[in-house]
């Protein structure tokens, strides 16, 4: 009975998807759950997942999925949100603290005076037709 509870109190926290399964088998190693062991690994590994949208995921899944398919999904949703802010840490140098540009006030370089003002070709710009 307490191994039991300690496997249900075993949660993500700040482990990887990968870490947070192997500490549930670690977990789940003297619980005795028979046929029941990868229902109650999928179960909890579900239930403890850090990330709500991750387990909204899996939970909203019609078919009835095994352990392999509930942590391959959960794997590649965590490894998509890595990736996504890995990306979005890219453009963040580019875009300062408070979401403007980094160009210097009064916009870039290519766009000159008010918008809709049409610039007057110059005399020295060559022969007008």
């Amino acid at each position: 009975m307490v191994d039991r509870h300690k496997f249900n109190q075993v949660a993500q926290g700040g482990r990887s998807v990968t870490d947070y399964l192997s500490e549930l088998r670690k977990a789940a190693e003297h619980c005795k759950f028979g046929n029941f062991y990868d229902q109650a690994l999928r179960d909890r590994f579900i239930c403890g997942l850090r990330e709500d949208s991750i387990r909204k995921a899996l939970l909203s899944d019609d078919r009835d999925l095994t352990l392999e398919e509930a942590y391959s999904k959960a794997l590649a949703r965590e490894q998509a949100a890595s990736e996504s802010k890995a990306i979005g840490g890219s453009l963040d140098s580019a875009v300062g603290a408070h979401g403007t540009s980094s160009f210097k006030k009064g916009g870039p370089a290519w766009k000159s005076g008010k918008p809709g003002d049409k610039k007057k070709p110059s005399s020295s710009s060559g022969p007008q037709i």
